[in-house]
This record gives C-alpha cells, sequence and structure tokens, in this order.
C-alpha cells in the first residue's frame, strides 16, 4: 500500500512538473512580413510573403522559402539547429550550408517577431508574424 502512495505522489508531481514549462519563445511557426537590407525595405513578392520559418524544441528549425517562378511560386525547404547563445540572441546553422548565422538577435512582441544581425551593423532585418 505504501508503495501504490508513493507511486500516485511520484507520478502526480512529474506530471505536474512537466505542465509548468513553458516553450522557449522562439518555438513556433512565424511567417515572414518585412525584410530589411541596409536599412532599407525590400519589396515582397506574394509568394516571399508565404515564407515560414519554424522552430521547434530541442533546438531544430524547419524553413519553407517560397519565391516566384513563371508559373507560380518555388518552395525550397531547408532545416537546420537553433540554439541560444545568450539573452535573445541565437545561433543559426542550416544543415545543407556551411553558413552559420552565430549572433542573431530575436525580439518577440506579443505575436511578432523580428530577426537581426547581432553585431548591430543593420545588415538585415526580418519580421516575422507568429502563426502557430
Amino acid at each position: 500500500m505504501k508503495f501504490f502512495i508513493f507511486y500516485v505522489f511520484f507520478a502526480a508531481f512529474f506530471s505536474c512538473d512537466n505542465e509548468n514549462k513553458t516553450a522557449h519563445p522562439l518555438v513556433g511557426l512565424w511567417q515572414v512580413q518585412q525584410i530589411f537590407q541596409q536599412g532599407n525595405e525590400l519589396e515582397l513578392d506574394k509568394c516571399a510573403l508565404l515564407t515560414t520559418s519554424e522552430f521547434k524544441t530541442g533546438g531544430i528549425f524547419f524553413e519553407k522559402r517560397y519565391s516566384e517562378r513563371i508559373l507560380g511560386c518555388s518552395l525550397n525547404n531547408e532545416s537546420g539547429t537553433w540554439s541560444e547563445t545568450s539573452e535573445n540572441t541565437v545561433r543559426l546553422s542550416f544543415d545543407n550550408r556551411v553558413t552559420a548565422y552565430q549572433n542573431t538577435k530575436f525580439i518577440i512582441d506579443d505575436n511578432m517577431m523580428t530577426l537581426t544581425d547581432g553585431d548591430g551593423s543593420e545588415t538585415f532585418a526580418i519580421v516575422f508574424k507568429k502563426v502557430e
């Protein structure tokens, strides 16, 4: 009987603990809204506005990048890893590239997120809206 009570207490304690953990604020599906390069907003076509980045727990992300073609939108799927390197800064590494974005700053305000280069050079800024 004591074992049964201990088991119930143990199971209840750990199930409550898992419910209280919140996901990292990056986790979710984000859709591109705006892109800035050197401080200038780039004009995005209807295909580019379909582009999404999905950040998963465990440090994995998936990107669906759309570009306009003669016959419609073309999809390019990419994946990679992400890890928080310091407060509001992540490292993004694509699986099929040598390039890694080492110091990408993120700012999340409600359901909007902005990713920028972490060195302050304002080379790029991408604004996303959370869709899931």
